[in-house]
């Protein structure tokens, strides 16, 4: 079954963490307010635990980010331009 490998009714113990820091978990039953006020308590950029990858993954995609940002700089300082002195 489908749902009984997805579906674990320990998520709703206030002790349940989504991830092995604890940051995710699910808030306590209140006002809409509260899960708002959880929400920005998030942090903006997650770790990659989030999504259930290994700490190194955050390495790669830092360099990945790194090396596109180093391309698109060299890309908008063009060629040398031979010119007649100018």
């Amino acid at each position: 079954m489908l749902l009984k490998d997805y579906y674990n009714e320990r998520i709703f113990s206030d002790d349940y963490k989504f991830s092995p820091s604890g940051i995710y978990f699910a808030p306590p039953h209140g006002e809409a307010e509260s899960y708002v006020n959880y929400a920005k308590t998030l942090p903006m950029y997650p770790e990659p635990e989030v999504f259930g990858f290994h700490d190194n993954a955050a390495i790669t995609k830092n360099l990945g980010e790194t090396s596109a940002l180093l391309d698109s700089l060299l890309l908008t300082t063009g060629g040398a331009a031979s010119g007649d002195g100018d």
